[in-house]
């Protein structure tokens, strides 16, 4: 969270920084406030990569774990189910769901995570600065949110029908080509075939 507050300090910074330099009368003034935003512009940009580098890591290493147990739940309640399920499920398609389900999980609980939440404090210390500097500004920017909250609803539904419609046809290709590579070692096993 310190990471997504690191980028509305960094806006406020520089229009600080544009000020000092239109508002300055002689060119000491300018290098003095130079110096002074240069410092301070460093240490936020350290404070970011710090805090940036922690918080990656911590969510990757979460993500990686509770994939693996994910992983591990799923195989067990595979083995769990009666013969006769398998016989009406398509075990081609099983093998590239359960890739894909959790790899899904794993990017869902990691990195989309860990983005959310970067991105909530970038908007609650964005709209903290910006209330508190230019309010009149600030409520007039808010009001605007649910026009744009609406267009992202629509985009995130689109997006995800797409998905899921590229996911099908992505497990009935991967079914296909599981066979057919099947097929071959069959022939090739009953030694019909020469390579």
């Amino acid at each position: 969270m310190v990471a997504g507050c690191s980028f509305p300090w960094f806006a406020f910074l520089w229009g600080k920084i544009l000020d000092a330099f239109l508002n300055a009368d002689d060119a000491n003034a300018r290098l003095e406030s130079a110096i002074y935003y240069r410092n301070i512009f460093f240490y936020v940009g350290i404070g970011a990569l710090f805090s940036s580098w922690i918080a990656f890591a911590s969510w990757t290493i979460l993500s990686e774990r509770m994939a693996v147990k994910c992983r591990k739940a799923y195989m067990k309640s595979l083995l769990r189910q009666d013969v006769g399920w398998y016989d009406q499920q398509n075990q081609f398609e099983l093998s590239s769901q359960f890739n894909a389900d959790s790899l899904a999980y794993q990017k869902a609980t990691g990195e989309k995570i860990g983005s959310m939440f970067n991105l909530l404090a970038m908007f609650v210390c964005g709209a903290a600065i910006a209330i508190s500097l230019r309010w009149t500004m600030a409520l007039v920017i808010l009001a605007t949110l649910p026009v744009i909250g609406f267009g992202c609803i629509i985009f995130i539904y689109l997006i995800h029908r797409k998905n899921s419609t590229f996911q099908e046809l992505y497990e009935q290709s991967d079914s296909c080509a599981h066979q057919a590579l099947n097929s071959i070692k069959t022939v090739k096993s009953m030694n019909g075939e020469e390579f």
